[in-house]
């Protein structure tokens, strides 16, 4: 009998790659079918065994960097403003499901500070029995500190607490949340190791959060480089010292925020592993960190905010694919509301759904030796590791964020994403584009804290036992930050959609009715209707309301619109924009598209032109400006 593959003869790439040029039919093949990432990688529709490096084309040998099996921590994160209602909503999360707790604490969440709020925090919670991860910056020691406080009041031995408490040293000095030297980094964080060594051993010593790089507006590749070079140098300090590297290494953790660039986040997660021996050989260090992935927030959004739930189920799919040890899924209103049972319920439940229902936790690496994912995790692994030796060029992290290195790689791709989103090239589902021309926010969405700048922590030199002593005797954790205005850094967070967002916000706020865009449809039917619905996408992006007249209905059908934009083809704009101006009335008359006679139809008095590729931020604002709209601020 036959075996079945022999009854299909082999058919080469350049044959499938002519076959889709076929079906193409006229269009652009490296328009439509490759696309190039900020990284520069290029990444084609079709990939063929022959794309892979020659070690990978008979058995992935990946699959060594995997576990047994690819399942994840369910790592819940508890954020609520009151202490009380954090509680709650820990206990709840444990009781349907979440495996580990991660509490999002002051200035930025909970209101953590005094030793009193940590034993409200923590009530009917059985610390030997869950993993708890303070996300609390540079109050990470004072957090351990009254967590210490809090088991030695329940008699509880703390070699039996597990978790971590978000120390990074460098990062928080990047982000300006702290004062002090890059360099002095191990005098602060070298006796809070030590403690963390002898104390609770079931505590990790190192939490690295390129998730923060990636919120700064990071491409992939560079979220995995510094988020190396962080790693790097931490490692090369702590030698040093004489610490066991082996030991810090496995009791650390690599944060990564996922985004919606489903291959892409995959292929960052499974080239993370590749890379990880290459930067822990030279320290003569045999194990692994644990790596841990956040759903993002960077590309959520407060307009049309259940798309978000979309985003957030690719992304926990991407982390989950790409081998994290665990996962956290946002609420998907996060980034403008407190959480609430519902939104924590959809979270929860999108990371079940994959575990129990689709089954990811049940193979380890399940693309392994699929052509497009081990091309594309070669490709990334390998940018991302040139990333790396130019900034260990630069004199490791430290070095090249002093010298400006790592702000002007940040800022090169912030400037590319932010043109992509302003013309559309790469569109937001439900902001800039599709949007939601019926949604409407009556009141702004809600604004975060402002994070205070910390002094070094040990500058009253007070050591783990001083801070425990000084906590339980009420003192707040607010009394460690200065006055100082937080400066301005390259991690400053990078939300793309904010732009839109604010142009629609400065609409819904405003007192009275809302400014009318009237699209004027007239001649050529495929034209005009392909150009009034550019449009109804490109004026509802700035919050506009949008109506569709025909030429010939316009002079019974004006109303009270603010502007008039005529939609029809290039030949015919010269005769109907006469038409137009004589019932105009003086209002701003726009022209759909790019015609050929745009200085013959300016002359005429076309005010602007409005056409793919545009900025659409830049146009909207002039816009909103001009028609006398409020800032987002006084509305």
């Amino acid at each position: 009998m036959a075996k079945l593959f022999e009854s299909f003869p082999p058919v080469s790439r350049e044959e499938w790659k002519n076959q889709a040029i076929q079906d193409l039919k006229g269009g652009d093949y490296e328009k439509l079918l490759v696309r190039t990432t900020l990284d520069g990688l290029r990444i084609e529709a079709i990939q063929a065994r022959e794309d892979l490096p020659p070690e990978d084309r008979l058995v992935s040998e990946r699959r060594g960097l995997y576990r047994g099996t690819a399942d994840w921590k369910n790592r819940e994160q508890i954020r609520e403003t009151d202490v009380a209602r954090a509680n709650i909503h820990a206990l709840r999360a444990l009781e349907r499901g979440a495996q580990e707790l991660s509490f999002l604490t002051y200035p930025m969440g909970i209101g953590l500070q005094t030793q009193a709020d940590m034993e409200r925090l923590l009530s009917g919670i059985h610390l030997q029995m869950v993993s708890l991860h303070w996300q609390a910056g540079p109050f990470s020691p004072h957090v351990y500190a009254m967590l210490l406080n809090e088991a030695d009041r329940q008699g509880l031995p703390f070699d039996q607490l597990t978790g971590s408490i978000d120390l990074d040293p460098l990062t928080d000095l990047a982000c300006g949340w702290t004062e002090g030297e890059m360099e002095d980094w191990l005098d602060v964080a070298g006796p809070l190791i030590d403690a963390l060594v002898h104390t609770t051993p079931g505590f990790s010593l190192l939490t690295i959060r390129g998730s923060l790089i990636e919120k700064s507006g990071a491409s992939v590749a560079q979220e995995l480089a510094l988020t190396l070079a962080l790693f790097a140098e931490y490692l090369t300090g702590l030698r040093v010292a004489k610490f066991d590297l082996n030991e810090i290494v496995r009791r650390s953790e690599l944060r990564f925020a996922v985004g919606s660039h489903y291959f892409l986040e995959i292929a960052k997660l499974r080239a993370l592993r590749e890379l990880l021996p290459r930067l822990l050989g030279p320290f003569d260090v045999s194990t692994r960190p644990r790596i841990h992935a956040d759903t993002t927030s960077s590309n959520k959004t407060i307009y049309d905010p259940y798309v978000n739930l979309l985003r957030a189920t690719t992304e926990a799919m991407s982390s989950a694919l790409g081998g994290a040890d665990s996962l956290t899924v946002a609420t998907f209103d996060q980034v403008f509301d407190q959480p609430d049972e519902f939104g924590e319920h959809l979270a929860r439940n999108t990371e079940s759904l994959l575990r129990e229902e689709a089954f990811l936790a049940k193979v380890a690496d399940p693309l392994g030796g699929s052509y497009y994912a081990e091309n594309l995790t070669d490709s990334l692994a390998r940018v991302a590791w040139d990333l790396f030796l130019k900034i260990e060029a630069e004199g490791g992290f430290i070095g090249a964020w002093k010298s400006g290195f790592i702000a002007s790689e940040l800022d090169r791709v912030r400037a590319e994403k932010r043109k992509r989103i302003r013309t559309r090239r790469v569109p937001i589902v439900g902001t800039s584009l599709y949007p939601n021309l019926t949604e409407r926010r009556s009141e702004r969405p809600r604004k975060f804290p402002r994070q205070p700048v910390m002094s070094r922590w040990n500058e009253n030199a007070e050591d783990l036992g001083d801070l425990r002593h000084s906590l339980h005797n009420g003192r707040r954790l607010q009394d460690w930050a200065t006055q100082r205005p937080l400066p301005k850094t390259p991690l400053d967070p990078f939300r793309p959609a904010a732009e839109f967002e604010s142009l629609r916000l400065r609409i819904d706020l405003m007192a009275g009715p809302k400014p009318e865009v009237l699209l004027v449809t007239t001649g050529d039917p495929a034209k005009r209707k392909a150009r009034a619905e550019f449009c109804t996408g490109f004026f509802g992006a700035g919050g506009y309301t949008i109506r569709t007249v025909s030429l010939e209905d316009l002079p019974h059908a004006m109303g009270e619109a603010k502007v008039l934009v005529l939609c029809s083809s290039d030949e015919e704009y010269i005769g109907a924009l006469a038409t137009v101006l004589g019932v105009a009335g003086g209002r701003p008359v726009i022209i759909a598209g790019k015609p050929a006679q745009m200085e013959e139809l300016r002359a005429a008095g076309a005010s602007h032109f409005v056409y793919l590729g545009q900025d659409v931020v830049e146009f909207l604002t002039s816009l909103h400006d001009q028609l006398g709209i409020p800032s987002e601020e006084t509305a």
